[in-house]
């Protein structure tokens, strides 16, 4: 588990990669975050997939949701389901390619979903 989020924090842009449980719970962590408290770091992105799942799902009936991305001043949070108890949730910089940043964190979570 910890090699392929390693693998992801060497994707260039990319500070760190994290599991967190939909229950806010961080499983694993590998990169740099700062002096981010954790946390308060899954608790909170939790809720807002949460959030966000609940409205595709139920108000625009999209179904469960895959992903999401949160763009701010000063930088990014790409997450993406694993499987229905824990996402994948990574953290880049401003200037990123977005695209690839999205492919590697699609993959990545392919692969932990075989692993958990």
């Amino acid at each position: 588990m910890d090699e392929i989020l390693e693998a992801l924090t060497h994707v260039p842009g990319v500070d760190a990669s994290l599991i967190v449980g939909k229950d806010g719970l961080v499983i694993s962590q590998v990169g740099s975050l700062d002096g981010i408290d954790t946390d308060l770091l899954g608790a909170t992105v939790s809720e807002l997939y949460s959030s966000a799942e609940s409205v595709m799902a139920e108000r625009f009936a999209r179904g469960s949701l895959d992903g999401l991305t949160i763009e701010a001043n000063g930088g990014k949070f790409i997450l993406s389901s694993i499987n229905d108890e824990v996402f994948l949730l990574v953290l880049a910089r401003k200037k990123i390619n977005l695209g690839i940043v999205r492919w590697e964190t699609r993959e990545s979570a392919g692969k932990l979903k075989e692993e958990i």
